[in-house]
């Protein structure tokens, strides 16, 4: 790795000297530009020699059980439930995006013991009847329960010890 400023890491130069022919307001915005780029390519050289650093100072994940809240999921991941009539978010949801679709409708639970903060996504597919969210302990939205219509999206969290669970 190169021992020299950021300044002088710029792989190619950036002309400072216009001729006399062009406005001076031009130039000025050029050389404006000129320093954009300079500033833009110290910043990403910067970033590209402290992510290393950064890296080796955050432990090592021990395994599974080291995404979010502790749980064995990791987000992006899908929790497909087509078919069943009832579910309870677990642990393994966090991050999830859980997916209901039953035509009857769906009675999803909010599993007061999950680890917080705790975060999923729910989707009602649009074959299905409506969902309707409820905590085992607490509420949703300082309410009982919530109704979610088919083909529609929902974010749900828990993150206090208030059993306020949030959606959106």
């Amino acid at each position: 790795m190169s021992t020299n400023p950021p300044s002088f890491r710029l792989p190619f130069a950036l002309k400072d000297d216009f001729s006399e022919d062009v406005h001076p307001e031009v130039q000025e915005a050029l050389r404006a530009i000129n320093h954009a780029i300079r500033y833009s390519f110290n910043g990403l050289v910067d970033v590209s020699q402290a992510v290393p650093v950064i890296l080796s100072k955050i432990p090592a994940a021990s395994g599974p059980g080291t995404a979010g809240a502790g749980s064995g999921n990791v987000i992006g991941q899908t929790n497909d439930q087509t078919g069943q009539s009832a579910y309870t978010v677990q642990d393994s949801d966090y991050g999830a995006l859980v997916v209901v679709n039953n035509a009857g409708g769906v009675a999803l639970g909010l599993n007061a013991n999950v680890k917080r903060p705790f975060y999923s996504r729910i989707k009602v597919d649009s074959g299905s009847g409506a969902a309707i969210i409820t905590p085992t302990l607490g509420t949703i939205n300082n309410a009982g329960f919530i109704k979610v219509a088919a083909g529609t999206t929902v974010e749900i969290n828990l993150n206090t010890a208030d059993l306020n669970w949030r959606s959106s």
